[in-house]
């Protein structure tokens, strides 16, 4: 007769438990970092990180929207091509250094360098390296082959991250910003060298076919000041407003579509109800149920507020179902 036992615990399910809750045994300063970079143009057009996240990821508020362990896994695929291209660098004679880490106080701004190469093994010219993994056609057409009508670029908010690190580590000329699709390997890259016009420093990107570029509306000191204007919203404990929109009207919706910001496809899935917004930040944000049940006047003594369980989740699946009485899982210390 067969004897029944328990089934052990599940590795797998212990792992996804792990990645999606890790555990937080230090207690270090609260910093910014350089990937969440912003910048507002003087056309006043927003690029880059809204402050209203960073706002909350700063406050340590529990998450309403968490990623989920498949989500972790494909971040850790892509820290494991970084780590291949370590070795191979390596052994070619061109590693100077990896994972370089800086602060920077005036800004309050803690970073991390990927890589830093030598230009052949016997050259004292060193250059850093920022190596960013996708995967999917949207991923490849936009930053590798580009499409009909539309080069490839890189994406603005790894040119301001890696603008930061230009500014941070003058002796270093260039930083080559490499993309790598993690499905087919697709991969390119491109140069990023900061230059200055009129007192201030904009990014000059080098293509892939050589060509050159300078980007004027991400200016180096528009981006500092994003976070000294975050700062001053964080020290009062108030949250900064929205940068994008997590709930849009169909007209609004319709103005995105036809400044080519959203596909006819997004437009049919709002008007099935499957999509909320244009902005995809909004959409992968991680607080986002949170931030669409605020209303704008509530962003004031957001901290003393939120303690006392004052924020509720709010449930989208049901139309104007306004707050549901269950509290974020986790509050601040």
């Amino acid at each position: 007769m067969a004897t029944k036992r328990t089934p052990p615990v599940s590795l797998l399910n212990q792992i996804d438990a792990f990645i999606t809750n890790p555990l937080h045994l230090d207690s270090r300063a609260r910093h910014f970092y350089p990937t969440q970079a912003s910048c507002i143009d003087k056309d006043g057009n927003m690029h880059g990180s809204c402050l209203r996240a960073v706002a909350y990821d700063w406050f340590e508020v529990g998450k309403s929207n968490p990623l989920k362990a498949e989500s972790l896994y494909t971040f850790g695929v892509g820290k494991h091509i970084e780590l291949m291209l370590v070795d191979w660098c390596k052994e070619m004679g061109i590693f100077a250094a990896h994972n370089v880490k800086f602060f920077n106080p005036d800004f309050g701004v803690s970073g991390e360098l990927d890589l830093v190469l030598k230009e052949s093994p016997g050259s004292p010219i060193l250059y850093g390296v920022e190596c960013k993994t996708s995967y999917g056609d949207y991923f490849k057409t936009e930053v590798i082959t580009g499409r009909a009508g539309k080069p490839p670029a890189p994406k603005e908010e790894h040119v301001m991250q890696v603008m930061m690190y230009l500014d941070n580590f003058p002796t270093l000329p260039y930083f080559r910003l490499v993309y790598i699709g993690r499905d087919r390997f697709d991969r390119t890259e491109y140069i990023v060298r900061l230059k200055e016009i009129e007192g201030d420093k904009y990014p000059e990107i080098t293509y892939p076919d050589g060509s050159n570029m300078v980007n004027l509306n991400l200016s180096l000191s528009r981006i500092y000041n994003r976070y000294v204007d975050t700062k001053k919203y964080v020290t009062e404990g108030t949250l900064p407003p929205r940068d994008y929109t997590p709930e849009m009207t169909a007209e609004e919706i319709a103005e995105a579509a036809a400044a080519g910001k959203i596909s006819k496809a997004k437009v049919k899935a709002f008007e099935r109800g499957e999509l909320k917004t244009a902005d995809w930040r909004c959409r992968y944000c991680n607080h986002k149920d949170l931030c669409r049940g605020m209303e704008d006047d509530e962003v004031k003594d957001f901290v003393p507020r939120y303690k006392k369980g004052e924020f509720c989740e709010v449930d989208y699946s049901k139309p104007n179902d306004g707050r549901k009485p269950n509290k974020l899982a986790k509050l601040l210390d």
